[in-house]
Formats: C-alpha cells, sequence, structure tokens
C-alpha cells in the first residue's frame, strides 16, 4: 500500500512540475484538455474504489451474519441439553 501511495504523488509531482506530460496524454485519447483527462479519471478512480469497498462491506456483513447465526445456533444448542 505504501508502495501505491507512493507511486500516485511520485505521478501528482511530475504531473504538477510538467503539465505538459497530461496534455499529450490527453490529446492522444481524444481529449481536449488535460485538466479534462485528469477529473474523467479521478470521476472514474472513484466510481470504482466506491464499487469496491461496497462489495467488501457487503462481504463483511455476509460474514458477520454467518457468525452470529453460527453463535446462536451455538447457544441454542446449550441451552436445550
Amino acid at each position: 500500500m505504501f508502495l501505491f501511495w507512493v507511486s500516485i504523488w511520485i505521478f501528482v509531482a511530475l504531473v504538477g512540475t510538467f503539465p505538459v506530460i497530461i496534455e499529450k496524454a490527453a490529446d492522444i485519447v481524444g481529449i481536449g484538455r488535460g485538466v479534462d483527462l485528469v477529473i474523467y479519471t479521478a470521476v472514474f478512480a472513484l466510481f470504482y474504489f466506491l464499487f469496491k469497498i461496497y462489495v467488501r462491506v457487503s462481504k463483511v456483513e455476509k460474514d458477520i451474519s454467518q457468525i452470529v447465526r453460527k453463535i446462536a445456533i451455538d447457544k441454542a444448542e446449550k441451552v436445550n441439553k
């Protein structure tokens, strides 16, 4: 995770220092301005990470339900014995 964030901040520093890089990338993709490319990429990344968080929360909720169900069954079996 550390390397991911370091690489992100190195990229941000490079783009901030040399904005021509993002302009050329925008021209290659067919977007008018480099700022628009950055905004589109940021929105896409936010939706992607939001989806990943949703999937993870759903899995955690399912796991918690299974654990609670097992604990309830175990307690019910102890009471009935």
